[in-house]
């Protein structure tokens, strides 16, 4: 199995079990990263470095000073279930913001500024599953 196979099946896996906790995801045409959604809040997600990181996304008044998300590093924290439902909640670290306003990034700011390089498609569920 190439690892480009290996990197989609791990996306799969992690989208299937976002879905049954109830939240929208999208995959990228590439079918190694995504993101997911409860309808207000968007969360990224993608196979990198031996595990599934997760990032949050934001807007600030002051953007290229802060960029526009985080990652939520917690190399001691497997990406479970709780995992998948906290990390949408998850406020931005005070290191990412700094002083500026901000407000999280909502579906359709996302799909506004990343879907025509990546070409998300909704990701249902896989039957059977």
């Amino acid at each position: 199995m190439t690892r480009v196979n290996y990197e989609k099946e791990i996306a799969i896996d992690f989208a299937q079990r976002a879905v049954e906790l109830g939240f929208h995801v999208f995959i990228a045409e590439k079918g190694t990263y995504g993101y997911y959604t409860d309808g207000s809040r968007v969360v990224s997600f993608q196979y990198d470095c031996g595990s599934m990181q997760l990032s949050g996304n934001y807007k600030t008044s002051d953007p290229k000073k802060t960029g526009n998300g985080w990652r939520m590093d917690d190399d001691s924290v497997v990406i479970d279930d709780n995992a998948i439902t906290k990390a949408i909640s998850t406020k931005p670290p005070r290191w990412a913001v700094g002083e500026a306003t901000w407000e999280l990034t909502t579906p359709e700011q996302y799909r506004a500024t990343y879907q025509d390089s990546s070409r998300y498609v909704e990701f249902l569920g896989e039957e059977g599953a």
